[in-house]
C-alpha cells in the first residue's frame, strides 16, 4: 500500500482523509478479530487490517511534518519516531497484561478505542500542506524581526 497506492491516493483524497480512513479501518479490523465467527475469517480481516495500517504511517508522517516550518521538520520527525518506538514497547506490554488480567479480547477493544480516539483527534486537526507551512513560517519571520528590533531599541 505504502509504495504503490499512497502516491496515487493522496492527490484526490489528501493525507488527512487517508489517515482517518486507515485509523478507522484498523479499529474495525480489531473489532472484526473479536467477533470473527471462525478462524478462517481472520485471513481476510488480517489482509484488510494490514492494508489499512499501510495508509496510516505515511499519511500521518506527512501531516505531522506539514504542521511545522520546514526547518523544524527534522526535529518533529525525531520526536514522532521516538514516540512510535515507545509505543512499540509499551503497546505489547499493555496488550499482554490486558489479555492475561482482563480478557483475551481486551487488547483488541482497547486498541480499537485508541484508534477511534485518534480518528476524533485527527478530525479536529487542520491539514496543512508543505507549501502552506513554508508560507506561514515566512510570514512569522518579519514579525519576529520587528519584536527583536523593539527589544534592541529599548535596551
Amino acid at each position: 500500500v505504502q509504495g504503490v497506492l499512497i502516491g496515487r491516493l493522496v492527490p484526490p483524497f489528501g493525507e488527512k482523509t487517508l489517515a482517518i480512513a486507515g485509523l478507522a479501518l484498523q479499529a474495525l479490523g480489531f473489532v472484526a478479530i473479536i467477533v470473527a465467527p471462525s478462524a478462517s475469517m481472520l485471513y481476510p480481516i488480517a489482509l484488510i487490517s494490514s492494508a489499512s495500517a499501510g495508509l496510516i504511517y505515511p499519511t500521518l508522517t506527512a501531516l505531522i511534518a506539514n504542521q511545522v516550518a520546514p526547518q523544524e521538520q527534522g526535529q518533529v520527525a525525531g520526536v514522532s519516531t521516538a514516540l512510535s518506538g515507545l509505543m512499540s514497547v509499551f503497546g505489547p506490554l499493555w496488550a499482554g497484561a490486558a489479555y492475561d488480567q482482563l480478557a483475551p479480547a481486551a487488547p483488541f477493544w482497547s486498541g480499537a478505542l485508541v484508534l477511534l480516539l485518534g480518528v476524533i483527534f485527527l478530525t479536529r486537526v487542520r491539514a496543512t500542506t508543505q507549501l502552506a507551512a513554508a508560507v506561514e513560517a515566512c510570514s512569522r519571520r518579519p514579525e519576529q524581526s520587528k519584536r527583536n528590533l523593539r527589544k534592541e531599541s529599548h535596551t
